[in-house]
Formats: C-alpha cells, structure tokens, sequence
C-alpha cells in the first residue's frame, strides 16, 4: 500500500471500524481467522486505484489486486480480495453465485457487507463522533446508530439506506 500512497488516516478510520465490526459478529457469523485477514487485506488495498484516477477507483483496485504479483496470494486469494474490493462501494449488480462460490471462503457475503459498511461510514473522510455497535441475527444486521445522528446528517442516513438496498442484493437485510 506504500507504493500507491494509499491514505494512512483514511485507512486507520475504516480499519477501526471494521475491527470493531468483526469483534461484535465474528462468533455469529463464524467468520475464520483468514476471513477476518482477508477483510483487513481488502481494506489495507481498496484505494490503491486512485493513483490511476479517483473516478472507478474501486474498478481500478481491485484490477491491480487480481493481476499484480502479490507473493504469498495465490491466484484465488487475489480473486477473492480484487472481487471484495470491486464491490465495496456502488451498486451491487445481479450476484453471480458461480463467480463467487468459487472463493476460497463461504462467507464471502457477510465479508463484503461488513466491509461495505465500514467503508460507508468514513466515506466524508472525518471520524466518526459516535460509537457503533452491529449485531447480526442469520442474514440480518443490526445497526446501532444514535437517531439524533441520522436526524442531524441526511448524507449519512441516505448512505445507509442505499447500502441497506445493495446488501439486499446479497441477502442480507440491514436495520438501523
């Protein structure tokens, strides 16, 4: 990541979340050590495309991960960062169960959402003043955000509501 200049602050801010998401649902959802290494790689890497240009960065990501010599990645390990990092931000096209069942994971979906989410609510690039909690129930996520924060920015209610219908996308339900 030092080679693409990926921003450090920005990549502290997503990765606190995250770590903080995995410590709440890990158990529930029987995420594996490698799952929650892979998270944490996905996270490290999915700005490396804005080097080429900020517009589709996520695109260009997760190109460089899947073709890029990464020693110690094999092939399918580059494949299931570069798909995690292609689909962290946007519209979550049909799901193509093929394309993923190959991966060397099955928890392929709740990875993408929790990294989605993590990505989501730094997306102004400030810290967080408040501090989240998510439960998870089978294919359902409880997001626990103070109301007077969705009240006091409609930015941020809006991303979380355009995340709640992409991740229905994946099956996945989320409630706030």
């Amino acid at each position: 990541s030092n080679r693409f200049q990926v921003d450090r602050f920005q990549h502290e801010q997503i990765a606190n979340a995250l770590n903080g998401f995995i410590h709440q649902v890990s158990e529930s959802w029987s995420l594996s050590p490698r799952d929650v290494q892979y998270l944490q790689w996905a996270v490290l890497l999915h700005e490396v495309g804005r080097t080429i240009a900020f517009s589709g960065y996520h695109r260009h990501s997760a190109y460089i991960v899947q073709h890029a010599d990464l020693p110690g990645f094999s092939r399918r390990e580059q494949q299931l960062l570069s798909m995690l990092i292609a689909s962290h931000r946007g519209k979550i096209k049909t799901v193509d169960e093929q394309e993923w069942s190959v991966l060397p994971t099955k928890n392929q979906f709740k990875m993408l959402a929790l990294l989605r989410l993590s990505i989501r609510l730094h997306r102004k690039r400030v810290p967080l003043q408040i501090t989240l909690s998510l439960r998870v129930e089978d294919n359902i996520l409880q997001l626990d955000i103070p109301r007077d924060t969705l009240i006091s920015q409609p930015l941020l209610r809006a991303d979380l509501e355009h995340e709640r219908r992409q991740l229905a996308m994946l099956g996945l339900v989320l409630q706030f």
